[in-house]
Order: structure tokens, then sequence, then C-alpha cells
């Protein structure tokens, strides 16, 4: 019953009010009037009610007739209704409002105002449609972010109708950002046919809701570009995606093609990740990525492409988002290098040396000669030494001259380069002669070479030299003095000086062959170990192309071809120069193998057991040795160690034993351990005369003392290198104490006698070094014989003196078998020694 009352109160109550009230205040929602209204009723109630709970159901009742009172209010409007196209457009998009009346009405005209974020969204237009189709529309801006729009009919409707009456026109801005905007349509009017005013309802807001999305992406790269094969070339981009500034979630890849077509049907192998490098101020985002590294010369296209969440990707190109016209992709052109240049041969004097500081094999003994008068030292020259001579006096008649013989075997193009300079009293006037046979000599083309007391004027630079010279075994080069005038204009005196520098003589490949190699493998056996040590020590300071990408890396890299072919292994690190560096990648890359290859597993060579020790015999001194005398230039090793922790011993003081501490300079050291597995290898630099010896190399083994049980040590590979071979895989190797065995004397020569040692390799199949030793200086024959005993060669006739020689036969034109060897003395008797013949 109480509620029934209090109903009845505020109805009597509220209801005139709302009777009475004009349309006007009604659009106004008077809440004022209500609220007078029902306060009074409030203040009457009955304290004692309130406090039983009836202020809640009296707040629902209060709010039940607002309801009432709005939509009794609205009951003499015409509602109008604003759709969207798209509440979650991206950048760049169109959204379309569409007005629309929901009751049947006399249209003929409507306007209304707009208003929305200008830095979001921008006004593009009005459009009559449904109730207004076909009639005019207005549209203007009144304000930033603010528009008037407006559409009516030429002639009347034929009777009432509901639908839509307007299209608004809005395009998301290309670098708005992600987030919600509000759309407000306010001031909305219509009219009718007879020009009176129909009253309409307010339009609720829009929300739109902008997506993050990519806006724009474009390469910042010119519409053509070069470089040169070789060169890094580095391809930057920049996005503007709205709302992004996280990453995380964004992809973005470069595109490099070799086909102009739609990035869309690439391969995906063309498509590389690019770094995010960061944000500008206008918020674009800047990645980068190298393109050019490894990829051969040629025309390549290059795009652009993004995705946000694993969605679709945007491609960009030179303008902007990717098109076949408007933004196409950038090309890059990758220009081949120009034919590699060796040095055939170069001198520089720096190490005060007449012999080249950098040649080919053939004319690594090609030293300056000086004819007429004579070598004076050095002195500063170009920029480290030169070599300077004196008594030019009296060679005014061409018999005074520098001199260089090298070959040109396998090389065109030849090119000549070179300093000269002397003081005020030396000689003035040169030029510069070539011969094949140092007889009959010829002047190269081009003026004389006339010097000064600095090395400015006296210079050949690139000089061509003729083809003749091209391809020979034997080539000579002279600069020969042409007057007796001084560099002061005056005559040539005794003392005078004249000094040369920077001497090279350079040449290309005319057919290059092009070969896999990997960093460190410089043996080509496809596994980095101590033995590709050996190749370094005989191609030492060879020169060829450099890789054309360089890399560290082990990965196959393509490399032209060094002549000779075998020394393009040796340079590891392809810098095109054999030295010191290429060790470094034996070191990094010991242990690996190339994909087709694996370590081989053979038995040792040679073991040593070691029974458990006493503290005070904690140190062994090992000696690697061969049964007989070996000719070597280098030998590497690998020692095992069985049934005992890695962490147990340890390796000192390895040394090579075959050299005198005099040649201990020329050599290249290296030790490498790994786990249960030490290696090491000792050769000469160069390619010079071979040694002999049964020592190769020994070393300090300690043992921890926590360790006391038997364990072996295994001599699983030995490898030696001498002027013949490269690397030649002993059959035979021994492990032994230091002491235990007489090693400073031969097993198979005696001090006073002449010895004819084993052949190497043997068998072999076309060259092998045949050593012998004399014990005094005689006439030699070496003989060739067949089983029978008929001679079938003597390749050694003639007189030698005292001490250790090597002699190459070339047994290739025997048929495969067995042979013997003799060595003839006079007075007494043959050494002989027997040698196998293969295919």
């Amino acid at each position: 019953m109480l509620i029934k009352s209090i109903m009845s109160i505020l109805i009597k109550s509220i209801m005139p009010i709302l009777i009475k009230a004009n349309m006007s205040m009604l659009r106004k929602a008077n809440m004022s009037m209500l609220i007078k209204a029902i306060m009074p009723i409030l203040i009457k109630a009955n304290m004692s009610m309130l406090r039983k709970g009836i202020i809640p159901i009296v707040c629902r009742i209060i709010f039940l007739l607002l309801a009432i009172a709005v939509n009794r209010s609205a009951a003499g409007q015409i509602q109008v209704s604003a759709v969207l196209s798209d509440s979650q457009p991206a950048a760049g998009e169109i959204i379309n409002v569409t007005l629309s009346v929901e009751d049947a009405i006399d249209f003929f005209s409507a306007s209304a105002e707009i208003s929305f974020d200008h830095d979001m969204l921008e006004f593009t237009g009005v459009t009559a449609v449904g109730l207004s189709e076909g009639g005019l529309v207005f549209a203007g801006e009144l304000d930033a972010g603010k528009t008037g729009a407006s559409v009516t009919r030429k002639e009347p409707l034929p009777g009432d109708a509901a639908g839509d009456f307007m299209v608004l026109s809005f395009r998301v801005k290309t670098y708005a950002f992600a987030g919600i905007t509000e759309l407000v349509i306010s001031e909305m009017l219509i009219h009718n046919s007879a020009g009176e005013e129909v009253p309409a309802g307010s339009v609720s807001p829009l929300y739109v809701d902008i997506a993050a999305s990519i806006a724009d992406i474009r390469l910042q790269l010119p519409a053509v570009s070069e470089t040169d094969e070789g060169e890094l070339f580095s391809v930057e981009g920049v996005i503007f995606a709205s709302g992004i500034t996280d990453v995380v979630n964004m992809l973005c890849q470069v595109g490099v093609s070799g086909v102009d077509t739609d990035p869309v049907e690439w391969d995906e192998a063309v498509w590389t990740d690019m770094d995010f490098e960061g944000s500008d101020e206008d918020y674009y985002l800047r990645f980068s990525a190298e393109i050019a590294f490894m990829r051969p010369p040629g025309e390549w296209f290059i795009v652009l492409r993004s995705s946000l969440d694993g969605g679709d990707f945007v491609f960009g190109g030179i303008n902007g988002v990717w098109h076949e016209n408007e933004s196409p992709g950038a090309l890059l052109e990758i220009m081949a290098r120009p034919p590699f240049r060796y040095a055939l041969a170069k001198w520089d004097f720096d190490n005060e040396s007449l012999l080249p500081s950098l040649a080919v094999p053939e004319n690594r003994d090609a030293a300056v000669v000086l004819e007429g008068a004579s070598l004076h030292g050095f002195v500063a020259g170009v920029s480290g030494q030169a070599a300077n001579s004196r008594g030019w006096d009296e060679w005014a008649d061409g018999s005074g001259y520098w001199m260089v013989e090298i070959s040109t075997a396998g090389f065109v193009s030849l090119e000549l380069s070179s300093r000269q300079g002397g003081s005020n009293t030396g000689p003035r006037d040169f030029a510069l002669e070539y011969s094949l046979d140092g007889t009959e000599w010829h002047m190269t083309e081009g003026d004389g070479i006339v010097l000064g007391n600095n090395w400015s004027s006296g210079r050949v630079d690139r000089l061509p030299l003729p083809g003749i010279l091209e391809n020979r075994d034997r080539v000579l080069l002279r600069w020969v003095m042409t007057s007796d005038v001084s560099i002061g204009d005056g005559i040539i005196g005794a003392a005078g000086t004249s000094r040369i520098d920077d001497i090279l003589i350079s040449g290309i490949n005319p057919d290059p062959q092009f070969v896999t190699v990997f960093p460190g493998d410089a043996n080509n056996d496809g596994v980095v170990n101590a033995d590709d040590v050996l190749p370094l020590g005989a191609w030492w300071l060879s020169s060829g192309p450099p890789a054309v990408w360089e890399s560290v890396d082990f990965i196959p890299r393509t490399i032209e071809q060094w002549i000779p072919a075998e020394a393009t292994f040796a340079d590891t690190n392809g810098d095109g120069i054999v030295d010191h560096r290429d060790l470094m990648m034996v070191g990094l890359h010991f242990g690996k193998t190339t994909d087709h290859t694996k370590k081989e597993s053979t038995e040792p060579l040679s073991e040593l057991i070691i029974d458990p020790l006493e503290d005070d015999d904690r140190v062994k001194q090992i000696i690697v040795m061969t049964e007989r005398e070996t000719a070597l230039r280098g030998v590497a090793f690998s020692v095992e160690l069985k049934g005992i922790p890695a962490d147990m011993w340890e390796v000192r003081n390895v040394v090579q034993e075959f050299a005198g501490e005099a040649d201990g300079d020329g050599l290249i050291s290296f030790v490498m351990a790994d786990s249960n597995i030490f290696e090491a290898a000792f050769a000469f630099r160069g390619r010079g005369d071979d040694v002999l010896s049964r020592k190769l190399a020994g070393f300090e083994l300690v043992i921890d003392e926590r360790w006391n049980d038997v364990f072996t040590i295994a001599l699983n590979r030995l490898t030696v290198s001498n002027s013949i071979t490269l690397g030649e895989r002993a059959g035979e190797g021994q492990l032994v104490y230091a002491g235990t065995v007489n090693v400073e004397e031969s097993l198979y020569q005696q001090a006073n006698e002449n010895t004819l040692m084993q052949n190497f390799p043997n068998p072999f199949s076309h060259f092998t070094s045949i050593p012998f030793r004399l014990a005094s200086a005689s006439e030699v024959t070496l003989e060739i014989s067949s089983v029978p005993g008929r001679i079938l060669a003597a390749p050694l006739n003639a007189f030698r003196d005292e001490g250790l020689h090597v002699v190459l036969f070339d047994g290739s034109s025997l048929p495969p078998g067995i042979y013997f060897c003799r060595l003839l003395t006079p007075g007494r008797p043959p050494e002989v020694i027997r040698m196998v013949k293969t295919e």
C-alpha cells in the first residue's frame, strides 16, 4: 500500500508538468522542472519510511518517470540515424556516414554540421542519395575540423517516404595514429516541400576506431644505383605504421630479385630481414640491410615489404607503397670487378734485400742485378728503403744498368712501374730495355727516364710492356744509363749515387678459373688441422686474386684460381697474400670439416704406454721421429692421449727438431690442443732446399699429480712437406723418450760414407725426389735401371760438393713397375735403392 501511495502521488504531481511542457523544453530535457516537482514529495515523506529502505525504490521510480518523459518529449520529432560504413578503418581508407530518417515524411532538404579531429580525418565530400538522389549538394569548411553540408531535392516527393538522404565521406589521414576518434553531427535541420521545418531528433555521436596499419612504406634509395662486385651496399627503408612504436610484432624485409616483376610473385628466398634502426621526428620507423654480400654481378631489383602481427604484406617502392608505374622498385647494378693483376715480382727493398718482397713462385729468386756500378747499401726510399749504388762515371756506353730476370709464363697484359733518383753528381739519363735472350736488347716505347735528386722525376707508372714478352719462361728487363750527364747537368762523379725503388712487374691471367675455398683448409683436404700449416710455409708471400667477399665464417667462397693453383687454398683469409695472417684461420676453424668430408680414423703410427708414475717422474720428454732420414721443409703431427682425462695433463715446450737454431726464425710454428688431442706443425717459409733429419719434433708431457694409472700416447698422424710435395702423409713414425735412441746419427750412413737415401714419394706416379749425401766433393752419376739391369735414364752426371743433395726425377714416361736407382762416385762402391712406379 505504501508503494502504491507513493506512485500515485508522483504521477499526479509530475504528469501535468510533462503535459504542459512545450516541445522545445522537451528537446532540452528540462530536468530542473522534474526535480522541483519531485523534491517536495521526498521532503514530505515519512522519515521512518525512508529508514525502512524506501529510498532505493523511490530512485527507481524517478528514473522510470524520466525515461517516460524523454520518450514523450521525442514523440513529436523525426528520428535521424547515422551509420558508419567501417568502424575500424586503416590509415588512408575512406569511410562513409549514411544519414537516414526512420519515419515517412514529406522530405525536401536537409543540412547538418559535422565536427571531427582534423589530425585524424579529412572531409572528402557529400552525396545526395535515396530521398535526395539526383538533387543538389553543398559542403564547405566552417572551421578546422568542422564542415557544413546540405542536400536538397529539385522537386517534391510523390508522397511521404522514409530512408537514406545523405552520405558524408571522410578519409583517414595517412599519418593518423591508431585509436578512437569522435565524429559529431549537430544542428540537424530537415524541411518539407512547403519550406517548413520538420522537427528532428539529435544524432548520437559516432566513434571511429582507427586500426593499427602500415600507412606508408618506401625505399630510401635512388631509382638507379651502382656498386662494384665485392663492395658492401646497404639499403634503407622507412615505414609509417599508425599507432606502432614497438616493432616486436612488425616484420620488415627487403627483396632482391633478378627479374623486374610484381614483388607479390617473388620467391621467398629473395627476401631478407632488415634491422630496426630507430624512428625519426616524423614517427617514421627506419630499417636497413646489406644486400650485395656474395651477390654476383648483374642487375638486381629491390623492393620492401612489411606486415603487422603476421598479417598481409604491404610492399614499398621508391615513392611509397609499391606501384608498377608510380612507385616501382629500385635498380642496383653490381659491376664485375676488373681482371686481377698479379704482382709477378715486386721489389720494395724495405728488408734491405735485392730479392723480391712479393712474387709468384717462379720469380721468388729473381734478384735485382747491378752491372758496372756497385751496390752501396740501402737508403731512404719512396716510403721505406731503396737500393743505392755508386761508380757510374765509367759506364756511359750503355754497359751500366740495373737488371731483373723473371718468368711471365701464364700471364699477359704486362705492366711495369719503378722509381729512380740520385744525387746531383749521379747519372741523370736512363732507358728501359727488354730482351728474351740477354743478347739482343730493345727499348720499350716512350721517352727515356730523366732522374732528379728526388723521387718525383724518374718514375715509370704502369708502362705497358710489349706483347712479345707475354707468357715467356725468361724475360730480361734493365734500366740502362744512356749518357754521361749528371742530375746536376755536370759530369757524373765516381761518388755520385743512383737509387732505385718500388719496382713492380704485373700481369693478368688470360683464362681465369674459379674454385671453392673454405677458410682455414689450406691444403684443400676437407678438414682443418695442423697439416694446413705446411702449405702456408710452401707458398709463403705468394700473391694472387683476393676473395671477392671477405668473411671469417667457415663457409664456401668462390675464388679466382691462383697461379699456381695450389697456392689458392693457402690464402685462408682471402686477402690476396699468403702470410702470418692466414695462420689465424687455421686456429679459428681448427677441427672443422667440409660437408662432404669427415675426419679419417686410422690405426696409430706409434704408441707409448705410460705406467703409473712416481711424483718425481711426472714430466716426460718425448721425440717424434722417423725410422730413416727424411728430406723435409715442414712437419705436422697429431698426438692423442688415451685413458686419461683431458684435465690431468698438459703439453709444453713443443719444439721443432729438424732445423738448427739459426733456421728457427724462418719457421712457422703452430700448436693446438682440442680435448685429448694436440697437434703441432713447423714449416720453413718459402720453397728452398730440403733438410735431412730423423728427428722431427719434441715436447714435454706434464702429468697431474692426482693421476696414478696407466694411459697411452698415440701418434695418429705424421705429415711432412719438402721441395717436391706440399704435404705427404708419412707411413712410418715413432714416439720415443728423449735420450733412448741415438738419433743424432743416421741409421743408414756414416760421416765418412756416401749415402743414397730412399726417394720420396715412393711409390710415385710422375715426379719423385732422390736425396743423397756426399762425404766429400766428387763427380756423381745417378742411373735409373729396370729389374733386368737396362739403364733407362741418368738424371744426374755432374760434379757436386760435399753435403746433402736432392735430384728431381721425372718418371712419367716409365710404365708402372719396379726400378732401381744407383749412386756412382769414383773409388767407392755404388749405393742402390728400390723405387716403385704406379699409374
